[in-house]
């Protein structure tokens, strides 16, 4: 319980209180001096004195922290307690606290926001890890040494919450395990990261949320308040910052991120994509790119593709239109051909898989097949998860948009470019689909709606895709793919057509070449995306699509339509046709090529 000693007097010990330098509902931070030697420390403590159990709660509490070892941790020096007031002493030399930072000078710059945030999750995750929790995250609990760095202050001073104090290791009476204690665990740590969130609102603002200043109350009052970051800010922020920072404060803890890392992550992998020097969104790939390959060819085609390339008289024609229903080759055969040694013999950049086909002959196919990881690839849970389907139906999805594309484009277009603009528009979705399934299924799931507040009441609307992904990745879809896109050193008119047309924007009449492509991937990923509607709701969305590309590509509703079933009719067969096919013996991994 919370005692009703005497008041907080000047001196602790053999330390005279000189200054406040910050406090909460909760806890309070102080400069002061050694009695004697006039060395300066920083104390924190308590609001108020503590006696029985809480007491007894609040040294267990900070004798855990005190074995966690970690840079982004400040190390306490001394832990004591003055007539029934608790405290912790810590070396004052080159450390600030945040609060004294901000009142300093001029504001930070969100890059420094940002990298602030992440030093504090980096040593909350590891923390949280060992069984400890801050429990009041605040300007006046977090400090910045002479390097910049910032660190965590004050680790578990707070008397907050006061759960039941669990046995050795968390269990109860009998050996089970104490769920009191482990709720009250997690609540705590759920409660670090919303502290956590609100302070990097609070840096970037300039400004506290929900106007208290006390972080501690302001954490209380998520949920029943929202909390956004403004719009009018000291420096401007971007919008994949801003969806991160909603969404660490979001008013439902269920669209919040989980655990310290995954928001650590967000805020990594922003500050990387930020940075023009960094090499862009890029460097969130590259590494597992070059390890495990890009994609996994679907099941059976990329074999299918290979005993074709050995027959004698083989059609062209044939061949293409296999290898366009696996983008795993595609992308592959694309990069190839693109790569400098090809360029090199006078070819310019190759956006078409005949032409691609074409240069590089058989061999050259069959050389690119071997190099595909056989399906699932990396994914870990294997087939029959939810990963490797969630990613088989993109694939899926993708080739469909290509054959539709290819039939929508109008004459005089290379239908061939239409087709992998149409399938590319899907290429940073399927990345992260393989790469990052975790991450994706983040994605889908602050996508969905929220179940309503009250029985009777509203569903809440979820994100869309492009916050979602800026939320979770730090990063949208379509921005990784044109980077990988580029890293490939594809096309530029074909980099320029995998970026979807807005849906907020008119689509004007495309003249030149890499407009026509866009204009045309555009419109059957569209038309795809309506046919995936409520039936009720189709027809509005297909008139829609009539409406926005109609005029400026010369088609109607019957020839939308008909596109895309005969799209979904061509990459239908070829799966069908596989599926009948015995099984053949599965390639041995040494001959799996560089992909593996």
């Amino acid at each position: 319980m919370v005692a009703s000693a005497r008041p907080l007097s000047s001196r602790l010990g053999r330390y005279e209180l000189r200054q406040p330098l910050g406090k909460s509902s909760l806890t309070m931070t102080w400069l002061a001096v050694e009695a004697g030697s006039g060395h300066e420390v920083l104390i924190c403590m308590p609001r108020a004195p503590l006696t029985g159990v809480a007491a007894q709660i609040w040294r267990q509490g900070v004798q855990t922290a005190l074995r966690l070892k970690h840079p982004r941790i400040a190390a306490a020096i001394q832990v004591d307690e003055q007539e029934h007031w608790p405290y912790i002493v810590y070396e004052r030399q080159g450390l600030v606290t945040l609060s004294e930072r901000l009142a300093s000078g001029a504001g930070p710059t969100p890059q420094e926001c940002v990298q602030w945030t992440m030093d504090l999750l980096d040593g909350l995750a590891y923390a949280h890890e060992g069984g400890a929790a801050h429990l009041d995250i605040g300007l006046h609990t977090v400090v910045l040494d002479n390097t910049g760095k910032a660190s965590l202050l004050g680790m578990a001073v707070a008397a907050w919450p006061p759960p039941a104090a669990p046995g050795a290791g968390g269990k109860a009476a009998g050996g089970a395990i104490d769920t009191e204690w482990l709720n009250a665990r997690r609540e705590a740590g759920d409660r670090d990261l919303l502290m956590a969130g609100l302070v990097l609102h609070r840096l970037l603002a300039a400004h506290p949320a929900l106007d208290d200043p006390d972080i501690a109350s302001a954490a209380e009052r998520v949920g029943r308040e929202i909390v956004r970051l403004p719009w009018t800010l000291p420096h401007p922020v971007a919008e994949p910052l801003r969806a991160i920072v909603n969404r660490a404060t979001d008013r439902q803890p269920r669209q919040r991120y989980i655990g310290a890392r995954s928001l650590l992550r967000a805020l990594h992998n922003w500050l990387e994509t930020s940075s023009q020097e960094s090499g862009g969104p890029l460097v969130l790939l590259l590494d597992r790119l070059n390890s495990v390959g890009h994609l996994p060819g679907r099941p059976g085609l990329a074999r299918r593709v290979a005993r074709l390339a050995r027959m004698e008289g083989q059609r062209l024609d044939e061949m293409v239109e296999l290898i366009v229903q696996d983008p795993a080759l595609v992308c592959e055969l694309l990069r190839q051909i693109n790569a400098a040694h090809f360029i090199g013999h006078g070819d310019g950049p190759v956006s078409s898989v005949r032409r691609a086909v074409h240069l590089m002959g058989m061999q050259g196919v069959q050389a690119a097949t071997q190099g595909l990881r056989n399906w699932p690839g990396a994914i870990a849970e294997g087939v029959d998860g939810p990963a490797a389907q969630a990613l088989a139906n993109e694939l899926k999805t993708a080739c469909v948009a290509g054959v539709a594309a290819e039939i929508l484009c109008p004459p005089g277009t290379d239908a061939q470019e239409a087709l992998i603009a149409g399938m590319f528009q899907h290429l940073g979705r399927l990345l992260v689909l393989y790469h990052f399934p975790d991450e994706a299924a983040q994605v889908h799931r602050l996508t969905l709606p929220a179940p309503p507040a009250e029985p009777g009441g509203q569903e809440t609307p979820g994100m869309i895709e492009e916050a979602a992904a800026y939320a979770v990745l730090g990063v949208d879809f379509d921005s990784l793919g044109l980077a990988v896109a580029r890293h490939w050193g594809l096309d530029e008119a074909l980099i320029h057509a995998m970026r979807p047309l807005s849906l907020t924007s008119i689509v004007r009449r495309p003249d030149a070449r890499p407009d026509i492509l866009r204009a045309s991937a555009s419109l059957a990923n569209e038309a795809i995306a309506a046919s995936r509607l409520p039936a009720q709701k189709q027809g509005h969305a297909f008139q829609l699509v009539v409406q926005r590309y109609g005029r400026v590509l010369d088609v109607d509703l019957r020839e939308i339509q008909l596109a895309l079933s005969q799209a979904r009719r061509t990459v239908d067969e070829g799966s069908m046709e596989e599926a009948a096919r015995p099984a053949a013996a599965p390639v041995p991994e040494a001959a799996a090529g560089s992909g593996e």
